[in-house]
C-alpha cells in the first residue's frame, strides 16, 4: 500500500521545485515577453513532476525496461524541448505545430512498445492487435488528445489565467487516484506530482500577476496526463470510458463561455470550471471506486467454499 507520508513529502517537493523554477523566470520585471513565463512554466511543471516521481520511487532506468521509464527517458523530454521552442516566437509556428504532432503521434507506441498489444508476447506470433486495430486505436488516441490540446489552447487565448492550470490539476489528482484504485498504484502516484507541480506553478504566477504577460504553456500536463490515462488503461484496470471522461473533463471550462454565463464577473466564472470539473473527475473517481469494489467482492463470494448442505427432513 502507497506510504502517504512518502506521497505527500513528493508532493511538496513537486509544488516546490515548480514554484521555484516559475517564480526564477517571472521574477525579472526588465522584461515583458510573455516566452520567458512559458519557458518557466516548461521547466518548472516538467522538474517539479520529475523530482516528485523520483521522490516517489520512481526513478529512470537505462536502457528503458518498462513504460515509466520510457515516459521519463523519451516522452517527458521531447515534450518539453518542444515546448521550450514553441516559447521563442521566432520559431516558425509550422515546426511547432509539426513537432507537436510527431510528439502526439508517438506518444502512446512508446509507452505500449513491447507489450502484448504491438508485439508477439505469447508465443503465437502474432500481437493482440492487428496492424489495423493498432493503427486505429493509437490513431483515435492520437486524435482525442490533439482535440483536447487545441481546444484547452484556444480556451486559454480566450479566457487567460490560471485557472485552466488549476482545473487540470484537479483532473490529474482525480486520475492519478483513478489508476491507482485500478491497479497500478506506482504508475498512479505520478499524477498527484503533477498535480502539486501545476499547483506550484499557478500560485506562485498568480502571485506575481504574471498572468497578463501571457499565456501559460500547458503542453507538458496535457501530454503527462494523457500519458498517465495511457499507462492506466493499458498496463491497469482503467476503463475506457473512465480515460475518455478525465481527459476531455479540463474542457468543460468552455461552459461559463457560453453566452447565458458570460455575463457573470471573471471570479464567477472561474468558480464555474472548478465547479463543473471537480463535479465530473469526482464522480469518475467514486465510479471507479464503486466499479472495482463490486468485482472484488464478486471474487470474494466466488471464492468463497460453498457451505456444507444440510439434510432436507
Amino acid at each position: 500500500m502507497p506510504d502517504p507520508i512518502v506521497i505527500l513529502s513528493a508532493m511538496a517537493i513537486a509544488f516546490a521545485v515548480s514554484d521555484v523554477v516559475v517564480g526564477g523566470f517571472g521574477w525579472p520585471r526588465r522584461t515583458k515577453s510573455p516566452a520567458w513565463v512559458n519557458a518557466g512554466w516548461v521547466l518548472g511543471v516538467a522538474a517539479g513532476f520529475f523530482l516528485g516521481c523520483w521522490m516517489l520511487g520512481n526513478r529512470p532506468h537505462w536502457p528503458p525496461r518498462d513504460d515509466l521509464d520510457r515516459l521519463f527517458i523519451l516522452v517527458l523530454p521531447a515534450v518539453v524541448l518542444v515546448e521550450l521552442l514553441a516559447a521563442v516566437k521566432r520559431v516558425p509556428r509550422w515546426l511547432v505545430n509539426a513537432l507537436r504532432a510527431l510528439v502526439i503521434i508517438g506518444t502512446a507506441p512508446v509507452l505500449l512498445f513491447g507489450t502484448s498489444y504491438l508485439s508477439d508476447q505469447n508465443g503465437t506470433g502474432e500481437a493482440e492487435w492487428s496492424k489495423g486495430q493498432a493503427c486505429l486505436i493509437l490513431g483515435g488516441l492520437a486524435a482525442a488528445v490533439a482535440v483536447v490540446w487545441f481546444l484547452l489552447g484556444r480556451l486559454n487565448s480566450r479566457a487567460p489565467g490560471v485557472i485552466h492550470a488549476v482545473c487540470l490539476a484537479g483532473t490529474s489528482a482525480g486520475a492519478a487516484i483513478s489508476v491507482m484504485l485500478s491497479g497500478y498504484a506506482s504508475g498512479g502516484q505520478n499524477g498527484l506530482t503533477l498535480a502539486a507541480a501545476l499547483l506550484g506553478a499557478a500560485s506562485i504566477t498568480a502571485a506575481g500577476d504574471w498572468s497578463a504577460r501571457g499565456e501559460q504553456s500547458l503542453g507538458v500536463s496535457i501530454m503527462l496526463l494523457y500519458a498517465l490515462l495511457i499507462v492506466g488503461r493499458f498496463f491497469g484496470e482503467l476503463s475506457s470510458t473512465h480515460g475518455i471522461l478525465l481527459l476531455a473533463s479540463p474542457l468543460l471550462g468552455w461552459l461559463p463561455e457560453l453566452p447565458g454565463l458570460r455575463r457573470l464577473p471573471a471570479w464567477g466564472r472561474n468558480l464555474c470550471r472548478v465547479v463543473l470539473v471537480g463535479i465530473l473527475v469526482s464522480g469518475v473517481v467514486i465510479d471507479t471506486a464503486r466499479h472495482l469494489g463490486g468485482e472484488t467482492s464478486s471474487t470474494s463470494e466466488a471464492d468463497e467454499p460453498a457451505p456444507a448442505e444440510q439434510p432436507n427432513f
